[in-house]
Formats: C-alpha cells, sequence, structure tokens
C-alpha cells in the first residue's frame, strides 16, 4: 500500500519581519493526513517548524522515514527556497519517490515551478483532500492520476493542468485535522489552530484567497455547521489540554448578517455547554465589528483575546484601490470597538505601495497614532503584487501602473509570481528604503522578545499567577518599547527625507540609512541582552518550582 509523507518545511528566520513569532500547527497537512488516514492510506506527517528543525535536520528525518509519496506544503513563496532544497536532496537519494507541492502558491505558480524544478513531479491545486487521495490511489498508474481532477504535471516537456475540482461542499464530511503534532506544539508553547469556515466573500483586489476559491466550481464560502466546531473544540479542549484556540478563517465572522449571527451563536453554544477557553484569535473585516459592535463583548465574554483586523490602508483613496469597501471611519471606529471590549486588536496592514504619496504616507501615519495601533511590521508594510490577483489583471490591462525597478534590483523578485515595481513617488520611495533598512534592525530584539513570551506560554500552568502576570507584564513593556522605537525611527526618517533634495542624491540617501541602521543595531543588541537576562532568571524561577516540587514528593 502507498506510504505517504507530509512535510512543512522549516520557515527561514529573517525570512520576513513577522509579527509574531507564535509557534504554530499546519492545519492544512492535517487535514491531507487525516482525509488519508479515513480512506485507509498510512501517512506520517514530518512538521520541521513546530519541531524546530533545520532544513539539514528536516533532510536526515525524511531519510529515516518509510514512503513512497512526499506531500510538501508550502504556505507562502517564503518557504519555497528551503523546499527546494530539500526536495533536491530527496530526489538524488530516492529518484523513484513522487514528490508533490501543495499551497496558495504552487497552485497559481505551477507552470513555472514545474519548468525551473524537475525534481518536483506534480502540483496538487486548490483544495487538496480529495485530490491528493485519488492521486495516492492511483500513483503506481500514471496514465490514470494524470486525468485526475485539480492536478499540474510535466508530460512529453510541457506543463499539463487538469480542471479545477469542485470545492468540497459541505466541510462536516472532512474528518477532523490529524493532530500529531500538537503535544509537540503544545510543549513549545505554541499555539493550536482551528478552521470553522473557508473562503472570503471580500474581493480586495490584492488577495489570492478570491482567486483560490472563486476558480473552481462551487460556493466560495462554506461554514461547518456550529455542533461540528463545537465537537473539535471540546475534542482539543478535553483530550490535548487546549485553552487557547486560534481561528484560522480568513473572515471569523463571515459574510453579512448570517456571518454575525453564526460568530453569536457559536459563542452562545460555547457558554451553554460550559466550555471556556482562556484565549480566541480571529480575524475578521472592519464593517463586521462596526455593524454589531456588542459581538466583541459577546466574543470577549468567551475567551476572545486578540483580533486580527483587516485594515489595510489609512487613506480611502488608497482603500478604494485595494477594494476593500470599507472607509478610514469604519476602521477608526472598529479599532476602537475591539479595544473598549477589553481584546488586543493587531491591524493588517499594507503601509507601502506603488502609488502612495508623501502626503498620504502623513495621513497614514496620523492615523496609527490616532488609533494607538503600530509595530515594525506595520511600518515597513509593503504591497506584494501577486499575479492571478484582480490587481495583476488591472496592471496587465493598462488600468493600474507600475513603475519597474532598475535592471540591477529586479533579481530580487520572484518574476514568475509576483510583479515587481517601485514606488512612484521618489520621496516616499526613500522613506521607505531607509525606515525599512532601519527598523529591520529591531528584528532580533522581536524575536529574543517572542522567545521569552513562548516560555511563559509553555510554562503558565506551572507558574504561580503572580509570577505570570509579572513576566507578561515586562513581555509587554518590551513590545511596547519596540513598537515606540520604531515609531520613533521612522519619524526620523521622515524628516531626514524631507529635507532631501529631489531628485534625491543616492549617495546621500545610502549615508543616512547606514548611519540610521548601525544606531538601531546597537540599540537592538542591548535589548536582546536584556531580554535573555530576563529569559535566565525566568527559566531559573521554572527550575526552582520543579526541585520544590520534587523534594515535596
Amino acid at each position: 500500500m502507498t506510504k505517504t509523507l507530509l512535510v512543512r518545511p522549516p520557515e527561514s528566520y529573517g525570512a520576513s519581519f513577522a509579527q509574531f513569532y507564535t509557534i504554530h500547527e499546519c492545519l492544512g497537512i492535517g487535514y491531507l493526513a487525516a482525509y488519508l488516514r479515513a480512506h485507509g492510506y498510512p501517512v506520517e506527517i514530518l512538521d520541521a517548524h513546530v519541531d524546530g528543525l533545520s532544513v539539514e535536520e528536516t533532510i536526515a528525518e525524511i531519510k529515516n522515514k518509510d514512503f513512497n509519496v512526499l506531500g510538501v506544503s508550502i504556505g507562502s513563496s517564503l518557504v519555497f527556497p528551503q523546499a527546494v532544497q530539500i526536495i533536491r536532496k530527496i530526489k538524488a537519494w530516492r529518484g523513484n519517490v513522487h514528490i508533490t507541492l501543495g499551497g496558495q502558491y504552487p497552485t497559481f505558480s505551477y507552470e513555472q515551478i514545474l519548468n525551473k524544478h524537475p525534481d518536483i513531479d506534480t502540483v496538487v491545486r486548490f483544495e487538496g483532500e480529495v485530490t491528493l487521495l485519488e492521486l495516492v490511489k492511483k500513483i503506481d498508474h500514471p496514465s490514470e492520476w494524470k486525468s485526475i481532477m485539480g492536478i499540474a504535471f510535466r508530460q512529453d516537456s510541457q506543463i499539463m493542468a487538469t480542471l479545477p475540482r469542485p470545492l468540497i461542499s459541505d466541510l462536516d464530511s472532512l474528518p477532523f485535522p490529524a493532530r500529531d503534532t500538537l503535544p509537540r506544539l503544545m510543549e513549545r508553547g505554541g499555539l493550536p489552530l482551528i478552521s470553522s469556515s473557508r473562503g472570503c466573500h471580500g474581493r480586495c483586489s490584492f488577495c489570492s484567497v478570491h482567486s483560490f476559491y472563486s476558480m473552481p466550481r462551487g460556493k466560495n464560502w462554506r461554514a461547518r455547521s456550529l455542533e461540528n466546531v463545537l465537537h473539535e473544540i471540546v475534542i482539543l479542549n478535553k483530550e490535548f489540554g487546549c485553552d487557547e484556540l486560534w481561528f484560522v478563517d480568513d473572515n471569523f465572522l463571515g459574510f453579512g448578517v448570517s456571518g454575525r449571527k453564526r460568530a453569536r451563536d457559536l459563542f452562545v453554544l460555547l457558554e451553554k455547554e460550559s466550555v471556556k477557553l482562556c484565549g480566541i484569535d480571529f480575524s475578521c473585516r472592519s464593517d463586521s465589528i462596526v455593524k454589531e459592535p456588542d459581538l466583541m463583548d459577546l466574543a470577549v465574554k468567551q475567551g476572545a483575546g486578540l483580533v486580527y483586523l483587516g485594515v489595510e490602508a489609512g487613506v480611502q483613496r488608497i482603500l478604494n484601490l485595494y477594494n476593500k469597501g470599507t472607509t478610514v471611519e469604519q476602521n477608526k471606529k472598529a479599532v476602537r470597538i475591539i479595544k473598549d471590549s477589553g481584546a488586543e486588536v493587531k491591524m493588517e496592514f499594507i503601509f507601502f505601495n506603488p502609488w502612495i504619496t508623501f502626503d498620504e504616507v502623513r495621513e497614514t501615519l496620523s492615523l496609527l497614532e490616532a488609533v494607538n495601533v503600530y509595530d515594525p511590521y506595520i511600518l515597513i508594510s509593503a504591497l506584494t503584487i501577486m499575479k492571478h490577483t484582480p490587481m495583476a489583471e488591472d496592471i496587465a490591462t493598462g488600468r493600474l501602473e507600475v513603475i519597474s525597478p532598475p535592471p540591477d534590483e529586479l533579481e530580487k523578485f520572484d518574476l514568475d509570481s509576483f510583479i515587481p515595481y517601485q514606488i512612484q513617488d521618489q520621496r516616499t520611495r526613500a522613506l521607505f528604503q531607509i525606515a525599512s533598512n532601519t527598523i529591520t534592525q529591531l528584528e532580533p530584539a522581536l524575536h529574543a522578545t517572542c522567545n521569552l513570551h513562548n516560555i511563559l506560554r509553555m510554562k503558565r500552568k506551572v507558574l504561580q499567577p503572580d509570577l505570570a502576570a509579572k513576566y507578561e507584564e515586562i513581555i509587554t513593556n518590551y513590545h511596547q518599547l519596540i513598537n515606540e522605537t520604531s515609531l520613533d525611527i521612522f519619524k526620523e526618517a521622515m524628516l531626514t527625507v524631507e529635507r532631501m533634495a529631489i531628485p534625491v542624491d543616492t549617495e546621500q540617501l545610502i549615508f543616512y540609512q547606514k548611519t540610521m541602521a548601525n544606531k538601531t543595531l546597537l540599540f537592538a543588541a542591548f535589548l536582546v541582552n536584556s531580554i535573555k537576562i530576563q529569559e535566565k532568571e525566568l527559566l531559573e524561577q521554572l527550575n526552582g518550582n520543579s526541585d520544590q516540587a520534587s523534594m515535596s514528593r
């Protein structure tokens, strides 16, 4: 019988300036594994992210496994280089293993991937459960699997793609995702994930989610029944001890009145069934919050602690360009409602894009300061224009215009999957160059702070409440200091750029950039050292508690 190994490649530290470093599981692999097992096929999961493995360690672990099919999950283009390194080594080691990729990135970039990487045999496109099962069933008969829906492959030097498989209409028909990695995740202070719906009704022009769920036949947004979701929550709570969950729905509050009612009914059901969670994270749109403000109070009552709010821009012209369907005032009001409820808010934001002017930068910064939500990620976030998005289509047809970067900068871009650009306004372009190169120097300090937070999460249940509260406050203070420092850097960069003559002198720009970056790097090193001292003290406290517990026994 065909044996499958599903792998999540390691995430490269420093590949992206992430908002957080909370370790989390790969729910997509969990669903694939559960679906194959439900149909009698053996599956192993190797999650290099959860296990903290390097590329070399991941390769070594794979070589110790017994499998015929290697499935590699590509959550974003940022992990693809690591995936390629792994795949090349495994194919050289065992040339007869069938290697397939899945995820949004390979779904849209399958042609370029298969052309450039002969070690990759197939790409499973769009939702993968049924397609991967059919591939595994027919893996020994290429003439049969090459006709299944939702797959791309190489044939006679040509790249072929079959019709997209229709979306799964009944999400309750899927088994709950396999949680092989969850015990290890919990040991490392990670956050369990749960998905109560798939798809998004939003039509944001920059977003690939709508395209991913609109190309195949079927309803774009589908939701599990509340009873089905509750059953999974109870299992996670009782069998794994999970009292914090991250709902990874693209829009947890669904669509319109019915979506908000569904979320409300879920919170009521959790209360009725006495399922108390101390932490619920979810993503949603501003208009969903504004239309039913009391929904946040109910959410917080059932444990909601962190809301990822899709704001994206601080200027109405840019919101319209992104086709968000929201207003600046709605965004401000939504942030206020979430904060007033007692929950924390993180804004999903895209500060820089090809068309933003320097005046709009000022306006955007004013919004961030007015709502008092900013961090290093937000301040240097820049639009990524993926091919196959509505925005890419607008550029292709001439409705939007972008300026291509100089030839020597094009090598930084994945030209197969993304549309390269440079910011059109010279002053704004200079600001982005200085701010991004300077603020990224804070990355080690942010990483150290999040490591401390992960240790606290991991050991929270064995710490005295007052000690846990003390370190929560320490972590909050470090985050606040990093956020305020990044804001100060941004403002200093703005003042520097305002004084520059246009056209900008390149040598002068590089001088300012290096000067500010070096100064920030020294401060970041000081912060890292300070945070490491706190981490050492926390570990000593934990070891002392462990010794006392041993003596009492």
